[in-house]
């Protein structure tokens, strides 16, 4: 590949790689240091590189190595292992995000040695035998930390947050869904702007708060129950969101759980940002600079995020008998206009139909922008290799659609606690 390939490829992803390693370089000229390693090792190894396509994981690639070469170097090493009650004020001033740290204060309770390794390992993203260099002790040493260090965060961590009554019997919510009817409007759609997470029924604006509920198929008893707060404006590499969180509290056979969704809002999307949270008993972040990113959180093209004008496009066609044809997924369009009663009340609203990767999902909304039913639909073959049976087998009794040929079967269904 020629010399000009370089500059116009480097120019493209020039700010990537800078927010990258200050990300992981929290001193700001080392990290410009660094910068200037990783361009010259990629233009001098430019020729090696076979598919423009491959030059973004190909340029992160070498600083991530370079990174660890910075690390490896224990007198400069040293200025990166920081008092623990300057973490917040570091990442903040450093990194451009004020939110990672949720779990800080049940940090704060470990031991130094342990704190330093899950940060290290977790926030930093080194692997254990780069943490033995950094340290100077033996990768087993590193292991044996670290696991008794994620066992005494997850002790910690589940005390504090599941203390108090969280059982199910306890939900504002009814155990049942409640009757609902939906009846076809003569009238003509409206649009609206529904500036609500996609996926999820809630505004991402700071002080919002809102909780819903799922119900399933066959006998549509309650299974859970969402909560959303907006606790506070956020930046995330450089992109100013809203952090979101989220508490799940689920039948009594599962734990509760909580986790946080960063989310931009703008005049025209609503856009996933990033997502942080325990798992495993170990604290986690992950956002669209991420290359797992697009599998669980990318919405739209180049992850633009979902439109929040709601509008007929006519890529739906339907006929009798629950049969739909759809020309362009992952492109919401309005069905009609109808009359939902539910819990007593009677809502004028648009059905909106979302179809993307054996998901079909139909939801109501009303004039102010407010889903008021959220219905779900698998593919008949939907993970099939998890659950061994198709959802035609599991719910043969459930509501079916024919969605371009293909069985879509109705899972659970969702109200927002407005509605009660």
């Amino acid at each position: 590949m020629e010399t000009n390939d370089f500059t116009v490829l480097y120019a493209e992803y020039k700010k990537l790689l800078e927010r990258y390693i200050h990300n992981k370089i929290s001193n700001f000229a080392d990290a410009e240091d660094v910068i200037q390693d990783v361009l010259t090792a990629a233009y001098k190894n430019f020729g090696k590189l076979s598919e423009a396509g491959n030059f973004r994981q190909w340029l992160i690639g070498i600083a991530s190595n370079k990174c660890k070469d910075y690390y490896t170097n224990i007198s400069r090493a040293k200025s990166f292992f920081i008092p623990f009650e300057d973490i917040e004020t570091e990442l903040t001033d450093s990194h451009g995000f004020t939110e990672t740290m949720m779990v800080r204060d049940v940090l704060k309770l470990l031991p130094d040695k342990e704190k330093q390794i899950l940060y290290l390992y977790y926030i930093r993203g080194f692997n254990q035998a780069d943490i033995a260099k950094m340290l100077n002790i033996p990768v087993g040493t590193v292991k044996s930390r670290m696991s008794k260090a994620k066992s005494d965060f997850k002790e910690i961590y589940s005390h504090d947050k599941v203390k108090g009554d969280n059982n199910m019997k306890h939900s504002k919510f009814p155990q049942f869904m409640p009757k609902f009817n939906i009846t076809k409007s003569e009238n003509e759609p409206f649009s609206v702007i529904c500036e609500e997470i996609s996926g999820w029924l809630a505004i991402p604006r700071v002080g919002e708060k809102s909780s819903f509920a799922f119900y399933d198929d066959p006998d549509g008893i309650l299974t859970g129950v969402h909560t959303m707060s907006c606790v506070s404006n956020a930046e995330i590499h450089g992109i100013s969101c809203v952090k979101v969180d989220i508490g799940y509290e689920a039948d009594d056979s599962d734990p509760t759980e909580e986790k946080s969704l960063y989310i931009k809002l703008t005049d025209t999307h609503c856009s996933y940002i990033a997502a942080s949270g325990v798992k495993n008993g170990a604290f986690y972040f992950t956002s669209f600079f991420d290359e797992e990113w697009k599998n669980s959180y990318e919405v739209g093209e180049n992850n633009i995020g979902s439109e929040i004008l709601i509008r007929l496009k006519n890529v739906v066609s339907s006929s009798a008998n629950n049969v739909l044809t759809i020309t362009k997924e992952e492109c919401p369009d309005i069905i009609g206009r109808y009359n939902v009663e539910i819990n007593g009340k009677t809502y004028d609203t648009i059905g909106v139909i979302e179809l993307c990767d054996g998901i079909m999902t139909i939801l109501y909304i009303n004039e102010s922008g407010r889903k008021v039913l959220f219905r779900r639909y698998n593919r008949y073959d939907w993970k099939h290799e998890r659950y061994g049976y198709s959802w035609n087998e599991k719910l043969p009794d459930s509501e079916k659609f024919t969605v371009n040929g293909e069985l879509y079967v109705h899972w659970y269904d969702c109200i927002p606690d407005f509605i009660l």
